[in-house]
């Protein structure tokens, strides 16, 4: 293949008019087929391309025509959202002397992963359902969530995180059992109940039980076990 020459629109455009008056009769119109003259004057590229360069900022692309060797300025159409890698085949559609536009991506140059690209993305249905085969990896700066209902259906779920904090006016568990473990635990309420219909067992190195005003202790049959018995600070009445 001759050397590929990168071209402006415009250049193309004297060039490929030179080149179509001094071509064979057969080759004049293939290239014709790519590059058409409205009556109006505008020169109008449509066809398959190869993108052969990009940008660094992945907004020019440079794609050459099939059967060409001149390098064309293209842009990315707002309607093509894929990911566009050097390689690919592509649609392209546009003027010479204004824009050249990719339309979509015929066919990739590798088996890689469907990526879509946009600044924003906002799909809006009726009823959607998002049904995959294999695992959903969700990574984002920041996710919010706004519904008036939210379920969670799994075998397993499990939260990870540095700081995890839950606000409802509401909050209701139930569980068959319920395993907390913590270095440190600290919970304030202003009224608690606590209804327990087996054994409720506490076992600690030390306890210490505090109130402010009055401390009382109900049961048909109490019981105090103790190698030393101290008490301090008040009187003993004792009836019975």
């Amino acid at each position: 293949m001759d050397e590929v020459k990168k071209y402006d629109n415009r250049q193309y455009k004297q060039e490929f008019e030179q080149s179509t008056k001094e071509a064979p009769e057969f080759t004049s119109l293939l290239i014709q087929r790519t590059v058409s003259k409205k009556s109006s004057g505008v020169d109008i590229v449509s066809g398959h391309a190869i993108v052969e360069q990009i940008d660094s900022l992945n907004r020019i692309f440079w794609v050459r025509l099939l059967n060409d060797n001149y390098l064309l300025q293209s842009f990315k159409a707002t309607s093509c959202l894929q990911q566009i890698d050097i390689g690919d085949t592509v649609l392209v559609n546009g003027d010479l002397n204004s824009k050249i536009y990719i339309l979509a991506i015929l066919e990739k140059k590798q088996s890689l992963p469907t990526i879509i690209e946009t600044e924003q993305f906002i799909l809006k249905a009726k009823s959607a359902q998002l049904i995959l085969e294999g695992d959903l990896h969700l990574k984002a700066k920041k996710a919010n969530v706004e519904s008036s209902q939210w379920c969670v259906f799994a075998q397993n779920y499990q939260v990870e995180s540095v700081s995890y904090s839950v606000e409802a006016v509401n909050s209701y568990y139930s569980s068959e059992k319920v395993e907390r473990v913590s270095d440190i635990s600290f919970e304030t309420v202003r009224n608690a109940t606590r209804m327990v219909s087996g054994i409720d067992k506490l076992i600690s190195f030390n306890m210490d039980y505090s109130a402010e005003a009055f401390a009382k202790i109900s049961a048909h049959t109490t019981m105090i076990n103790g190698y030393q018995l101290l008490k301090t600070d008040g009187k003993l009445m004792m009836a019975g």
